[in-house]
């Protein structure tokens, strides 16, 4: 009996079911296991960071070295590449006159490919060395576009013979930029009268004795030369308000209502926001957008060249922005100007006799809305600008002319102001 026991034990088994509670061991183990894995994804992207930085600060130190034993007279620095296209004209001039030059930029620079500047181009990752080598270089020239230096922004070196400033903007310099500005500059690029008038007057004030040169706007140049003012999307807004520093809701304050009456009406918009907003306020930025996110007919724009956006868009539609002097006279289409606060960075610009051109001249390349009666009308008026516009087409030359020297031809000015 034992023995057929022991058989029956052995040969005839039944299965034994188990299960570890989901709610105790189980979730403690899959717990467990996910922080294992986040914390082990966490920790190679940490690592790998650390790592790419290494790599990133010996790069710059290997350029750092090589550009302190160059010798070249003329040096070209652009201190981000949302810049580089102010550069285009300049460095495409220097470079079709063989002039020997030495272009400071940050990698991935559009222009580098463009112009083939493989063996003037010095790319740097980061900030730190690229402007270490500001502060030691021996020149003739440094052409930059960055004003306030020398008020613990950018300090240049004392063996730099001529600062020679460029800008990246039409408008007015007494009212978007702050006082001192531009006085640590050797030579000023003018873009148009208004700006001899203006740095006349401060300077005149303040005994300083710079270079003003009458040069006009190398970028305006290269958009004229490439735009094709008839080639644009019907009822395509773009919409491109500046930004102001001490306001993170100032679009959603001031724009949502707006946005929404004119996509309501089959217009479609392009929102271009501000460099320098999207980069402080992200977080309000999103929130500003998601107001529009069921409408097809409204898109972001953020890319670093603002050509694409303003050439397929019929309309420009501003606040205090510079890109209306850009729009208007490249493509010659009108602007609607949104009557908003200014964007005053210089406390002391009413002291002035000069009035910007940014205030004096909107009426002459499109339209002021004033109100917020007049923004409800803003789809009849914007009908009504469409059967106009060979009335602003003829108005917009005749402000270009007012307010730009050299047309087409500004880099060479600049070239021939180099020592």
């Amino acid at each position: 009996n034992l023995n057929y026991f022991f058989w029956m034990y052995f040969f005839f088994t039944t299965p034994v079911h188990s299960y570890i509670d989901p709610g105790g061991i189980s979730a403690f183990i899959q717990i467990l296991f996910a922080s294992i894995i986040t914390s082990i994804i966490f920790l190679k992207g940490y690592i790998k960071n650390i790592f790419q930085n290494i790599v990133n600060f010996s790069g710059d130190f290997r350029v750092f070295c090589k550009v302190l034993l160059l010798k070249q007279k003329t040096f070209i620095y652009c201190e981000s590449n949302s810049y580089s296209i102010y550069f285009y004209e300049v460095l495409k001039q220097l470079k079709k006159n063989t002039k020997h030059f030495v272009y400071l930029c940050k990698s991935n620079d559009e222009n580098i490919v463009k112009l083939n500047l493989e063996k003037q181009a010095y790319v740097f990752n980061g900030n730190f060395f690229l402007l270490s080598a500001l502060s030691i270089i021996v020149c003739n020239n440094l052409i930059l576009t960055t004003p306030d230096f020398g008020d613990n922004k950018l300090k240049l070196s004392k063996k730099i013979k001529n600062v020679v400033y460029i800008f990246h903007s039409a408008v007015s310099i007494n009212m978007i930029y702050k006082n001192k500005a531009f006085n640590n500059y050797n030579t000023i690029c003018c873009v148009g009268n208004h700006h001899i008038n203006e740095f006349e007057e401060k300077f005149n004030m303040l005994g300083i004795k710079n270079k003003l040169v009458k040069c006009g706007y190398p970028y305006l140049d290269h958009l004229i030369s490439n735009a094709k003012p008839d080639l644009y999307l019907k009822k395509n807004i773009l919409f491109a308000p500046t930004w102001y520093p001490e306001n993170p809701n100032y679009y959603e304050q001031n724009y949502s209502r707006l946005i929404l009456e004119i996509i309501k009406n089959d217009f479609k918009v392009t929102f271009r926001p501000h460099p320098e907003y999207l980069k402080r306020f992200e977080k309000e930025f999103l929130k500003f957008t998601r107001n529009f996110s069921e409408f097809n007919n409204f898109t972001i724009n953020v890319d670093i060249n603002n050509y694409a956006a303003m050439e397929q868009s019929e309309f420009l539609l501003t606040d205090w922005s510079g890109i209306a002097f850009e729009f208007a006279y490249a493509f010659k289409r009108p602007v609607i100007f949104l009557d908003a606060p200014k964007k005053i960075l210089n406390k002391e610009f009413t002291q002035s006799r000069r009035i910007p051109i940014e205030i004096s001249d909107r009426e002459e390349i499109g339209i002021i809305l004033n109100n917020d009666i007049e923004r409800n009308k803003i789809t009849n008026l914007l009908n009504k600008i469409t059967k106009e516009k060979a009335l602003f087409r003829e108005k917009i030359n005749q402000n270009m002319n007012k307010n730009i020297f050299n047309i087409g031809s500004s880099s060479n000015v600049i070239e021939l102001n180099l020592i």
